[in-house]
């Protein structure tokens, strides 16, 4: 099963605004899409962010109120923030608004580029590949990108690969660039994504990518509406 941002209703693009899409996705912020172990993750952080919150409304003086009013406080704050900060948030704004278009070819590129770039000394990361339209030779100025970071097994790679994530959705917030990103616990994971899709590798170092992957090469971007890219080989 392909889970992405496309299975929303998407806004057409001499169509009215899609309003539903935005409480809907505040509500679960992407976390029906991603695997077990992302989930929890982000679960757990998001509790202690609660917690946090809660604490320091306390401390400035909000224990006059009842208790649960402070928390809801919280939770609608924290839950607010990681919406705009740790959602894929400009990938649902294009799904929202249909006059909203992406950064363009050229920035969308560099942005990519450079994403693998910064997560290539992490040792814990096992790939970086790009799905959806990109891969089908249908990427245009209204479609976000299917990225899925790929980690290697063990607990510690988890927590370090699932923080580089939530870095990497917040840096898409500040960019203004539409990303559909998700961690893919295993490389099993990968293999619920349409099959229509071969995925394109930022990063590929890990045997596993390797024998479920053979033909697909490590690249980089040098276009994206006719798939230009450049075969770098690491292996």
């Amino acid at each position: 099963m392909h889970r992405d941002a496309s299975k929303k209703p998407k806004a057409s693009i001499n169509g009215s605004a899609r309003y539903t899409n935005l409480p809907r996705n505040w509500l679960h912020q992407g976390m029906t899409y991603m695997d077990n172990a992302e989930m929890s993750v982000r679960v757990f952080f998001e509790i202690i962010q609660i917690l946090l919150a809660w604490w320091l409304l306390c401390f400035l003086g909000f224990e006059q109120f009842p208790i649960w009013i402070s928390l809801v406080l919280s939770i609608f704050v924290i839950h607010t923030f990681n919406w705009i900060a740790n959602g894929n948030f400009w990938a649902l704004m294009l799904f929202a608004f249909p006059k909203l278009k992406n950064r363009g070819e050229r920035e969308t590129c560099s942005y990519l580029n450079g994403m693998a770039e910064r997560l290539s000394p992490f040792k814990s990361i096992a790939g970086l590949a790009i799905y959806g339209s990109i891969c089908r030779n249908a990427w245009h100025d209204r479609s976000d990108v299917d990225i899925r970071i790929i980690r290697n097994p063990g607990l510690v790679n988890l927590l370090i690969v699932a923080l580089l994530t939530m870095r990497e959705r917040i840096l898409s917030a500040f960019a203004r660039q539409p990303l559909d990103l998700f961690l893919a616990d295993e490389v099993a994971s990968l293999k619920r994504m349409r099959l229509d899709e071969t995925p394109i590798f930022l990063l590929k170092r890990d045997r596993r990518l390797d024998e479920a992957y053979p033909d697909n090469a490590e690249v980089r971007l040098l276009g994206l509406c006719d798939l230009k890219v450049e075969m770098q080989k690491r292996r």
